[in-house]
């Protein structure tokens, strides 16, 4: 129960990501929300990456998994002070208190043209992208099933390089998409992504063996990971004055 509950606490750590965001797409000039945004996206990225890698080789270094747990809360705290210390916002306090309505909030933001469809296509990126990680892993030992050293590697060794592919290419294309987000527009760019995460999904369900579902979620990472940056510059374009970060 106690573990639960400490868990619970670190999920909430999960909103300073969306929050990191909201501050980047309102305090930067429209002309280079594109390249900003790459920055936390790729860092969100890199440590999904490195964070499992990093905690198996620690766990076979420190004493015990209670030390792997303080060290992680280390990293939190350090990353808090340098939030804290370092990020800069030019905040204008309103005149009246603080009135928090969450239900008048949606229903204003609900009837803005255009928003609930943006919204729907940032629900089904996540459900696609973090949604799919269990179904992968489970998808790549199926495949493996006959195969049980396909290429000399192991299953583990296969589950973590269909994972690892996905996110070292979408780590490598963020920047190239936010850079076309800043030169072209952005509906145009949607498009293009989403026709490209719509082909290569195709592939998916065809692969043969770990390999070729190795290249295909690669692949597949080289379109839907440039959903976010133009996603978020639509909303903010379309979101009311003063609720931008909502």
């Amino acid at each position: 129960l106690a573990f639960l509950c400490v868990l619970v606490l670190v999920g909430l750590a999960n909103g300073f990501v969306p929050a990191g965001q909201a501050l980047v797409a309102t305090s930067t000039p429209r002309q280079h929300i594109g390249g900003a945004l790459a920055l936390p996206q790729v860092g969100a990225a890199a440590g999904t990456l490195l964070g499992p890698l990093a905690g198996a080789a620690l766990i076979g270094w420190l004493p015990s998994e209670h030390a792997l747990f303080a060290f992680t809360a280390a990293l939190m705290f350090a990353a808090s002070l340098l939030a804290l210390t370092h990020v800069r916002e030019d905040h204008v306090r309103p005149a009246h208190a603080l009135r928090i309505a969450l239900g008048a909030d949606i229903r204003r933001l609900w009837a803005v043209p255009g928003l609930k469809l943006l919204y729907y296509l940032q629900v089904l990126f996540s459900f696609t992208v973090f949604g799919s990680v269990a179904v992968v892993s489970l998808y790549t030992m199926e495949l493996l099933a006959e195969r049980p050293r396909f290429g000399d590697l192991s299953v583990e060794s296969w589950v973590a390089a269909t994972a690892m592919a996905f996110t070292l290419a979408g780590i490598a294309v963020l920047p190239c998409w936010c850079w076309v987000v800043n030169r072209y527009p952005t509906h145009r760019v949607l498009e293009i992504l989403l026709a490209g995460t719509s082909a290569t999904s195709l592939l998916l369900p065809l692969v043969r063996d770990p390999l070729e579902l190795t290249v295909a979620r690669m692949l597949f990472a080289l379109f839907v990971s440039g959903l976010p940056p133009p996603l978020i510059r639509m909303i903010k374009d379309r979101a009311p004055q003063g609720r931008v970060a909502r």
